[in-house]
């Protein structure tokens, strides 16, 4: 539905989208936030970011806020990481607060706990040592 119906829709739809994702990532399981974190809807997130004038640039930051409260907040790791996971995997990027120039993957790992810290790091040494950025080349174990 935010795909289809929100995300490539009005002004006002698109706004319904960051607003949608605001409130129901705390309400939802690891595997259901990757859904939620849509390719679109992160790629509207990114244009809305990179772009301080945009129309829903307020809108867009205040998702990252609440992304990273989130964050801070959850003590489940999986959950954790599918939230910083869906910033940094296409059409995201390892890169995100360098393109955005935002500070909301620094927020999201400041708030990580233990385990994810952990996990966190394993898939960064298999980024480096790949020497890619792109998920698609290094498979999660």
């Amino acid at each position: 539905i935010v795909d289809t119906t929100l995300c490539s829709a009005s002004h006002e739809r698109k706004q319904l989208a960051f607003r949608f994702l605001e409130h129901a990532v705390p309400l939802l399981r690891a595997d259901q936030i990757s859904a939620a974190m849509s390719p679109s809807l992160l790629k509207m997130l990114i244009n809305n970011l990179v772009y301080p004038d945009s129309f829903h640039s307020a809108a867009a930051k205040q998702l990252c806020h609440s992304l990273a409260g989130f964050v801070r907040s959850c003590s489940e790791s999986d959950r954790q990481l599918a939230v910083l996971m869906a910033l940094l995997h296409k059409p995201g990027t390892i890169h995100f607060d360098s393109v955005t120039k935002t500070q909301t993957v620094a927020s999201l790992v400041g708030g990580l706990n233990a385990d994810a810290v952990l996990e966190y790091t394993t898939w960064l040494k298999k980024v480096f040592l790949t020497g890619t950025d792109s998920d698609e080349e290094i498979k999660e174990d």
